[in-house]
């Protein structure tokens, strides 16, 4: 079921891959923590694209329960976040925990905050001097400081 839900979700009917990431997290095998977490990120992904920010931030949330260390599931509840209005500061929050799993996202520069996009980039790079990403947007930061 979960392979139908993702190409339900390939294709852009999101409300058909939700119906199919149901069904599978009602047969889902209690333990496989590995497959747990990527229905609950996907199903993620799909409400996002739907704009049920809650719905997001609930399966999110239950992927970080299981693994603290995902990147995308910080990054998603940070967007979901973003896009409720008055809800920034909760999605900097999420963006910043992300920085020490993955390093290099800039979430002040959507608030504009080029300053602390500038820190958070310098961040990134002291924990990856390779990370490419946090050059470029510490770089890009620089330029809309001004």
């Amino acid at each position: 079921m979960p392979i139908v839900a993702l190409c339900f979700s390939n294709k852009g009917d999101f409300k058909k891959a939700i119906a199919y990431f149901d069904k599978a997290m009602d047969h889902h095998v209690t333990g496989d923590s590995i497959n747990e977490v990527d229905l609950y990120l996907t199903r993620a992904s799909a409400y996002a694209q739907l704009g049920k920010h809650d719905m997001v931030i609930h399966d999110a949330t239950r992927a970080l329960a299981i693994d603290p260390n995902l990147a995308d599931a910080y990054e998603l509840c940070g967007n979901a976040y973003f896009e409720k209005k008055g809800k920034l500061d909760d999605a900097i929050a999420y963006y910043s925990k992300s920085i020490g799993v993955t390093p290099g996202y800039g979430a002040y520069c959507m608030t504009g905050e080029f300053d602390k996009a500038i820190a958070d980039f310098s961040m990134a790079i002291q924990i990856d001097r390779k990370l490419s990403d946090a050059y470029a947007g510490r770089a890009k930061a620089h330029l809309e400081e001004r």
